[in-house]
């Protein structure tokens, strides 16, 4: 952090006790990591983009791709053909036929309490901070949100064949219950009032795929963000531009170093390594 010029400051013992008020974690790094709403984030991008000249077309999914001189877009009610296309499907990029075997769908899993209410006194964790698990690897994350409630995300679940379909999610909820119970003590009674999951895009190598697809018609891509979208996908939008009208930059010269990724060993191979890795993270991660 201090050789890019990031501010941050090594934590443990008291000084990691004083900022959190829980026992569970002995080291940390404290840094300017803040969290902000996704939703509220994309509909602002969406009037920006709309107050610009672009236009956003929702409920119109894109069946399927075919490249030529111009790549054509099929869509339930109709086409589009365009100069250039972007593939920006995230973990539905293999569906439309790019990328397979180079980028595969993980879906992963949150849960949230009832408004913690009394018990918030009991948590300490003033400053409100987000804690992201790094060594644990199954990207355990905590952050409270504006009424009080606990979130905690975290389990990676891989489906035979990049399947889409979303996991059990009684037995996700079982498992994160239970992870925040034993980081926060004082919360094991709090019932579970949401549980949720979702899709992400990963890669083998965990850099995201940003560059353009060989072969007829220019299309490019930025998917494989392994679950930092938010901040990755934000970066890829200008890297997309820049690709896009012949600009370069250090940003875009690293990721087009890095893409496309490696490929992913074939079925049943795949389910085999992935599932062991995630399984064998999640006993790591207790």
């Amino acid at each position: 952090m201090a050789r890019v010029g990031v501010e941050g400051r090594y934590l443990e013992g008291d000084d990691l006790r004083a900022l959190l008020g829980q026992d569970f974690w002995t080291v940390g790094v404290s840094g300017p990591a803040h969290r902000i709403d996704p939703a509220a984030f994309v509909r602002g991008l969406a009037l920006l983009a709309g107050a610009r000249g672009a236009r956003v077309h929702e409920r119109s999914p894109v069946r399927s791709v075919r490249r030529g001189e111009r790549t054509v877009l099929r869509l339930p009610r109709g086409q589009v053909s365009c100069a250039t296309a972007v593939l920006a499907a995230n973990a539905w990029t293999p569906r439309l036929g790019f990328l397979r075997g180079r980028v595969f769908p993980v879906h992963t899993c949150a849960v949230a309490t009832e408004p913690l209410g009394e018990a918030m006194a009991s948590v300490g964790w003033r400053g409100r901070q987000i804690v992201f698990e790094v060594l644990t690897g199954t990207g355990h994350t905590f952050y409270l949100t504006p009424d009080d409630r606990l979130v905690c995300r975290g389990l990676l679940r891989y489906h035979f064949a990049g399947g889409l379909r979303p996991p059990d999610l009684a037995r996700a909820q079982t498992r994160l219950a239970a992870t925040v119970a034993e980081r926060f003590p004082p919360l094991a009674s709090v019932p579970i009032s949401h549980r949720w999951s979702g899709p992400l895009d990963m890669t083998r190598s965990l850099y995201p795929a940003i560059g353009s697809l060989e072969g007829t018609g220019r299309v490019l891509h930025a998917v494989g963000y392994c679950g930092h979208g938010l901040a990755v996908a934000s970066l890829a939008g200008r890297l997309m531009a820049e690709l896009h009208d012949g600009e370069r930059s250090p940003e875009l010269d690293y990721a087009l170093r890095h893409s496309p990724p490696p490929k992913m060993p074939p079925e049943p191979l795949r389910w085999l390594a992935t599932t062991g890795v995630t399984r064998g993270l999640v006993r790591r991660s207790g």
